[in-house]
Protein backbone atom coordinates (compact mmCIF):
# COMPACT_ATOMS: atom_id res chain seq x y z
CA UNK A 1 0.00 0.00 0.00
CA UNK A 2 2.63 2.52 0.85
CA UNK A 3 5.22 1.77 -2.54
CA UNK A 4 0.97 2.10 -4.51
CA UNK A 5 0.16 5.27 -2.91
CA UNK A 6 3.77 7.01 -4.46
CA UNK A 7 3.36 5.28 -7.76
CA UNK A 8 2.59 8.88 -8.82
CA UNK A 9 6.13 10.38 -8.75
CA UNK A 10 7.37 7.30 -10.64
CA UNK A 11 5.08 8.11 -13.66
CA UNK A 12 5.72 11.69 -12.98
CA UNK A 13 2.11 12.52 -12.32
CA UNK A 14 0.91 15.83 -10.54
CA UNK A 15 0.41 14.78 -6.83
CA UNK A 16 -3.12 15.59 -5.69
CA UNK A 17 -3.47 16.94 -2.12
CA UNK A 18 -4.21 12.74 -1.79
CA UNK A 19 -0.92 12.15 -2.81
CA UNK A 20 0.85 14.44 -0.68
CA UNK A 21 -0.84 13.31 2.75
CA UNK A 22 0.54 9.60 1.43
CA UNK A 23 3.80 10.78 1.31
CA UNK A 24 4.09 12.54 4.44
CA UNK A 25 1.74 9.51 6.16
CA UNK A 26 4.29 7.04 4.74
CA UNK A 27 7.08 6.57 7.31
CA UNK A 28 4.01 6.31 9.69
CA UNK A 29 2.75 3.53 8.44
CA UNK A 30 6.03 1.55 7.70
CA UNK A 31 6.53 2.80 11.84
CA UNK A 32 3.16 1.04 12.64
CA UNK A 33 3.26 -2.18 10.57
CA UNK A 34 6.61 -2.57 12.41
CA UNK A 35 5.55 -2.22 15.52
CA UNK A 36 2.57 -4.21 14.91
CA UNK A 37 5.05 -7.33 13.49
CA UNK A 38 7.17 -6.79 16.36
CA UNK A 39 4.31 -6.61 19.00
CA UNK A 40 2.75 -9.79 17.98
CA UNK A 41 5.86 -11.41 18.69
CA UNK A 42 6.58 -10.04 21.81
CA UNK A 43 3.08 -11.37 23.11
CA UNK A 44 3.89 -14.75 21.46
CA UNK A 45 7.12 -15.09 22.85
CA UNK A 46 6.05 -13.67 26.34
CA UNK A 47 3.05 -15.91 26.29
CA UNK A 48 4.71 -19.29 25.36
CA UNK A 49 7.98 -18.73 27.76
CA UNK A 50 5.37 -17.46 30.76
CA UNK A 51 3.53 -20.57 30.62
CA UNK A 52 6.83 -22.48 31.48
CA UNK A 53 7.92 -20.16 33.90
CA UNK A 54 6.73 -17.15 35.25
CA UNK A 55 9.85 -15.33 34.80
CA UNK A 56 10.27 -14.99 32.02
CA UNK A 57 7.56 -13.34 31.54
CA UNK A 58 9.21 -9.38 32.25
CA UNK A 59 12.47 -10.83 30.19
CA UNK A 60 10.83 -11.37 26.77
CA UNK A 61 8.23 -8.25 27.14
CA UNK A 62 11.33 -6.27 27.57
CA UNK A 63 13.70 -7.86 25.70
CA UNK A 64 11.78 -8.25 22.57
CA UNK A 65 9.31 -5.43 23.14
CA UNK A 66 11.93 -2.62 23.41
CA UNK A 67 14.17 -3.66 20.45
CA UNK A 68 11.09 -3.44 18.22
CA UNK A 69 10.17 -0.14 19.48
CA UNK A 70 13.78 0.81 18.99
CA UNK A 71 13.71 -0.39 15.19
CA UNK A 72 10.45 1.13 14.45
CA UNK A 73 11.61 4.09 15.68
CA UNK A 74 15.24 4.28 13.41
CA UNK A 75 13.13 3.02 10.33
CA UNK A 76 10.53 6.00 11.10
CA UNK A 77 13.27 8.41 10.23
CA UNK A 78 15.36 6.53 7.77
CA UNK A 79 11.98 5.77 5.64
CA UNK A 80 11.50 10.30 6.43
CA UNK A 81 14.63 10.62 4.95
CA UNK A 82 14.66 8.26 1.93
CA UNK A 83 11.40 9.82 1.13
CA UNK A 84 12.52 13.59 0.88
CA UNK A 85 13.16 13.54 -3.12
CA UNK A 86 9.49 12.65 -3.36
CA UNK A 87 8.46 14.69 -0.63
CA UNK A 88 9.88 17.54 -2.83
CA UNK A 89 8.37 16.69 -6.04
CA UNK A 90 4.76 16.57 -3.42
CA UNK A 91 5.58 20.47 -1.99
CA UNK A 92 6.49 21.69 -5.22
CA UNK A 93 2.84 21.08 -6.11
CA UNK A 94 1.64 23.51 -4.29
CA UNK A 95 1.75 24.57 -0.57
CA UNK A 96 -0.65 21.91 1.55
CA UNK A 97 -4.10 22.79 3.13
CA UNK A 98 -1.93 22.15 6.40
CA UNK A 99 1.13 20.69 8.11
CA UNK A 100 1.20 17.03 6.82
CA UNK A 101 4.05 15.81 9.29
CA UNK A 102 4.67 15.76 13.19
CA UNK A 103 6.14 18.85 14.02
CA UNK A 104 9.50 19.61 15.45
CA UNK A 105 8.31 19.48 19.05
CA UNK A 106 6.12 16.36 18.26
CA UNK A 107 9.01 14.66 16.47
CA UNK A 108 11.63 15.19 19.36
CA UNK A 109 9.08 14.04 21.93
CA UNK A 110 8.25 11.00 20.34
CA UNK A 111 12.27 10.10 20.40
CA UNK A 112 12.61 11.21 24.00
CA UNK A 113 9.80 8.92 25.05
CA UNK A 114 11.53 5.82 22.74
CA UNK A 115 14.68 6.77 23.58
CA UNK A 116 14.09 7.61 27.25
CA UNK A 117 10.85 6.82 28.63
CA UNK A 118 10.56 3.35 27.26
CA UNK A 119 13.61 2.57 28.95
CA UNK A 120 13.10 3.68 32.61
CA UNK A 121 9.51 1.80 31.80
CA UNK A 122 11.28 -0.92 31.69
CA UNK A 123 13.22 -0.79 34.63
CA UNK A 124 10.35 0.07 36.51
CA UNK A 125 7.88 -2.90 35.41
CA UNK A 126 11.20 -4.72 36.47
CA UNK A 127 11.37 -3.60 39.84
CA UNK A 128 7.56 -4.76 40.11
CA UNK A 129 7.60 -8.02 38.90
CA UNK A 130 10.59 -8.66 41.19
CA UNK A 131 9.02 -6.95 44.30
CA UNK A 132 5.97 -9.10 43.29
CA UNK A 133 7.42 -12.58 42.12
CA UNK A 134 10.19 -11.99 44.22
CA UNK A 135 12.23 -14.22 41.77
CA UNK A 136 15.17 -11.83 41.14
CA UNK A 137 18.49 -11.82 43.44
CA UNK A 138 19.78 -8.65 44.06
CA UNK A 139 22.83 -9.04 41.66
CA UNK A 140 20.62 -10.54 38.94
CA UNK A 141 18.19 -7.15 39.91
CA UNK A 142 21.47 -4.96 38.96
CA UNK A 143 22.45 -6.84 35.96
CA UNK A 144 19.59 -6.36 34.74
CA UNK A 145 19.10 -2.50 35.48
CA UNK A 146 22.35 -2.54 34.38
CA UNK A 147 21.76 -4.26 30.88
CA UNK A 148 18.51 -2.07 30.61
CA UNK A 149 21.03 1.09 30.77
CA UNK A 150 23.14 0.13 28.42
CA UNK A 151 20.56 -0.63 25.89
CA UNK A 152 19.27 3.07 26.45
CA UNK A 153 22.46 4.55 26.06
CA UNK A 154 23.19 3.04 23.16
CA UNK A 155 20.11 2.69 20.73
CA UNK A 156 19.28 6.94 22.64
CA UNK A 157 22.41 7.81 20.77
CA UNK A 158 21.65 6.49 17.91
CA UNK A 159 17.59 7.77 17.44
CA UNK A 160 19.03 11.54 19.16
CA UNK A 161 21.68 11.08 16.11
CA UNK A 162 19.03 10.68 13.31
CA UNK A 163 17.08 12.84 14.96
CA UNK A 164 19.97 15.71 14.83
CA UNK A 165 20.96 15.04 11.65
CA UNK A 166 16.98 15.45 9.96
CA UNK A 167 16.95 18.22 12.23
CA UNK A 168 20.14 19.90 10.86
CA UNK A 169 19.76 18.79 7.46
CA UNK A 170 17.15 21.63 6.58
CA UNK A 171 19.22 24.56 8.81
CA UNK A 172 22.38 24.01 7.21
CA UNK A 173 20.78 24.19 3.51
CA UNK A 174 19.10 27.43 4.41
CA UNK A 175 21.99 28.76 6.13
CA UNK A 176 24.06 28.30 3.11
CA UNK A 177 21.56 29.86 0.64
CA UNK A 178 21.30 32.75 3.55
CA UNK A 179 25.10 32.63 2.84
CA UNK A 180 24.87 32.72 -1.29
CA UNK A 181 22.40 36.20 -1.03
CA UNK A 182 24.79 37.81 1.55
CA UNK A 183 27.62 37.11 -1.40
CA UNK A 184 24.99 39.03 -4.01
CA UNK A 185 23.52 36.10 -4.98
CA UNK A 186 19.95 36.78 -4.99
CA UNK A 187 18.30 34.06 -7.91
CA UNK A 188 18.95 31.22 -5.40
CA UNK A 189 16.09 29.09 -4.50
CA UNK A 190 15.61 26.36 -2.27
CA UNK A 191 14.00 22.79 -2.57
CA UNK A 192 11.33 22.09 -0.21
CA UNK A 193 11.53 18.72 0.99
CA UNK A 194 10.31 18.90 5.06
CA UNK A 195 6.43 18.91 5.98
CA UNK A 196 7.42 20.30 9.27
CA UNK A 197 8.15 23.81 10.28
CA UNK A 198 11.92 23.60 8.91
CA UNK A 199 9.19 23.10 5.27
CA UNK A 200 7.96 26.38 6.53
CA UNK A 201 11.22 28.06 6.69
CA UNK A 202 12.40 26.91 3.47
CA UNK A 203 9.26 28.17 1.79
CA UNK A 204 10.02 31.16 3.46
CA UNK A 205 13.52 31.84 2.36
CA UNK A 206 12.33 31.58 -1.26
CA UNK A 207 9.44 33.94 -0.76
CA UNK A 208 12.14 36.58 0.48
CA UNK A 209 14.67 35.36 -2.26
Amino acid sequence: RTVGSLRWAIEERPPTSTDQRNVFHAPARVAQKLLLLWGVGTVLLTVLFGIQNAAFIPRFLFAVGFPGIVVATACYMITEFALRPIAAQALEAGRPPRRLAHGVMGRTMAVWLLSSGVPVLGILLLAVFSLSLQNLSATQFAVAVMIIALVALIFGLTLMWLLAWLIATPVRIVRSALKQVEDGDLDCNLVVFDGTELGELQRGFNSMA
